[in-house]
This record gives C-alpha cells, structure tokens and sequence, in this order.
C-alpha cells in the first residue's frame, strides 16, 4: 500500500495493542488462576467484548462476507440463533461451570463422567483449535491483507503469531481479555466503516433492498439444495450449543470472571452484539454483490471493497479492524490450548506434584 498515514495508523494500534496487553499483564494474579484465569477479576464488559472479538476473525470478514455475496441475507441466521444457545450458556451451563470452581471445560468432563472423557476431549480440542481454527485464520488473513494492502502472506502470518505471542504468553487470559476488548471496539469501527462507505456508494439500505431483494431473503424453502428452513434451524443448535457452551475457546473468560453475574452479564452483552454483527459482515457481501457482481474469487468481496472505496486514512482504521480480529482469535486460541494442555494432559500425567510457577510455565 502506498499511503504512508494508513501505515502509520495500523503501526500505532499494534504497539497500542502490545503495550495494552504487557500493561494489564502486571496486575495478573500468582499461580495457575491468576495466569489461566485472570484472578477471577474480569468485569462483564470485558468478558462479552473478548467473547465477540475472539469469535470474529477472517472466517467473518472474508468467508462470511462472500457466502453473503453468493447468497445473501440468509447466513445472518448462523448469528442470530446464537441468542438461543447463549441464553443456554447463562442458564444451563454457567451455574455448574462457576460454582464448581472449573479451569476447562475437559475438567467438567471428567468429574461428570470419567477421566477417559476428558483426556479424549482435551486431545480433540487441541487438534481442532490448531488445525482447524488457527491456521486457516492466519492463512485467510494472509491472503486478505495481500489482496487489500499487497502484503507478503508470509510475512502477515510470522508477523500475527509473534504479535499474538508476545503478550498472550507473558500475561496469559487478563492480557487476552483486555486486549480483547480495544480488538472488539476497533473491529466494529472498521466493519462500520466499510458498511456506511458501501452503503453510501449504492444509495442506502431501502435502494439496495429494491435493487437485489432476493439477496435479502432470510427463510429458504425446505427444499433448497443450501439452505432448507429446517437445516438451518436445526443445525445451528447442536453446533452452537457445543461452540458456545462447551468450549473452552468461549468460556474460559466465563471462568475469569470477577462474579457469576459478570460472567452472566458478559454473555448478555455478546448476545446483543451477535444480533448486530451481521451489518458488519452481511451487508456488506449484499453491497458488493451490487458493485461488483462479476467477482471470480468471492472471497474476494471485502477486499475488494477496501481498496476500492474506503478513502486514505480510513482504510488503515479498517486495516487495524481486521487485524484486531485475527489476533484477537489467535492469542485467544493460544491461551486456551495451554491452558487445556497444562491442567489436562500435562498435571495428571506429569505434574501432579508440580507448583503452581511449574505449571504456569509449562
């Protein structure tokens, strides 16, 4: 990119972002809870904006972005069923997680059924959050500041892991959480301002609703081939259920809470951020379906939309955004697998008479 104040902007948010994380670090408890779960001192604000900035990566501004390009209004859905299986988290799942004083959700496991459970579960976690869920983050974000900015997509990768690195294994879940939330805010005023600069360009919301109105249909018949009414109704429960109640990438910040109305609070404020994000990662989809509708790479819909509309100055804010979004996901996924690896697979197998220095360590 050849606008030297939209590189300055970004530069200034990262050693923000850093100072941030290695600032709050100094207030971490001693021990295993101070490190893995922030003392128990996390406020309700805290715990919803690190839900949401953990939640949302590349797979939303670049994935969900195109699938909304391709097909419209109706992957909103995937965001919205989330008020019924967080609704499940505050009043199923919190009560036995906080009280019973948990540091995973593989620990939850074992005491409801038996050690095999827990290692098995911890294994399988580990495997998914590494494969699955890190790497294609920062490979998609790779490929997102190439096509936005022309950055190297190695360089963006060796660059995210070592940001993330830096103050996630110094701090451990308070530098995450806090770090979290100014990733949370500045995600939402770079999809803000991708959505009102696209919004602008096509006329507003009312016109582009009356220019592409299939684009804006929610409920599909039972017989399409992608998205039948009743698959999507029903598919979302069990995944979102085992996403948002069960897993320690959510949760754990649930477990730092300060109190278990904090921890129930947060969820609240994520639930009602949930409803509003697909103005952020829909809309514009839909917007650039109308500007661009030729696209061969889909994925290429929030990019392209970058480099195209966002003026000079702004696109650096939008540039940090989604920057926020990748380490956000990152440092929280690396927190949760050492967490899980430390009191799961290494404490009952190797560190059973470890202290609490050992395991943080380790």
């Amino acid at each position: 990119m050849n606008h030297r104040i939209d590189f300055i902007l970004f530069a200034a948010y990262l050693v923000a972002n850093i100072l941030l994380g290695l600032w709050v670090a100094r207030r971490k408890g001693a021990g295993t809870r101070g490190y893995f779960l922030a003392g128990e001192r996390l406020p309700w604000y805290a715990i919803g904006g690190s839900i949401i900035a953990a939640n949302i990566s590349t797979e939303h501004f670049i994935g969900m972005v195109g699938i909304a390009y391709a097909v419209g209004f109706v992957v909103a859905q995937w965001e919205w069923g989330n008020w019924f299986t967080f609704s499940a988290l505050i009043w199923v799942f919190l009560p036995f997680y906080m009280r019973g004083g948990l540091y995973t959700m593989p620990e939850f496991l074992e005491r409801r059924y038996n050690p095999a459970c827990r290692y098995l579960f911890a294994v399988c976690s580990l495997v998914l959050w590494i494969i699955a869920q890190m790497a294609v983050v920062m490979l998609a974000g790779g490929k997102a500041m190439k096509g936005m900015f022309g950055i190297d997509e190695t360089v963006t990768i060796v660059c995210l892991a070592v940001l993330a690195g830096s103050y996630t294994i110094y701090g451990g879940l308070i530098s995450v959480a806090w770090t979290d939330f100014l990733q949370f805010v500045v995600m939402m005023i770079g999809g803000l301002i991708v959505t009102v600069v696209g919004l602008d360009r096509v006329g507003g919301l009312h016109n582009l609703m009356l220019s592409d109105p299939e684009k804006f249909k929610i409920i599909y018949p039972i017989t399409d081939k992608e998205y039948p009414w009743l698959g999507v109704w029903t598919i979302f429960l069990p995944i979102g259920v085992w996403y948002n109640c069960t897993n320690q990438f959510i949760v754990q910040r649930c477990l730092g809470a300060r109190s278990e109305w904090d921890a129930r609070m947060g969820v609240v404020f994520a639930g009602f951020m949930k409803i509003v994000l697909p103005l952020l990662v829909v809309v514009p989809g839909i917007v650039a379906f109308k500007l661009f509708p030729n696209l061969a790479d889909k994925d290429q819909a929030f990019p392209r939309l970058v480099r195209e509309l966002v003026p000079i100055g702004l696109s650096g804010i939008v540039m940090a955004g989604l920057a926020s979004g990748m380490l956000s996901h990152i440092s929280s996924v690396l927190n949760s697998c050492s967490t899980v690896f430390t009191m799961d697979l290494y404490k009952p197998f190797l560190g059973r008479n470890k202290s609490d220095q050992s395991l943080v360590r380790v």
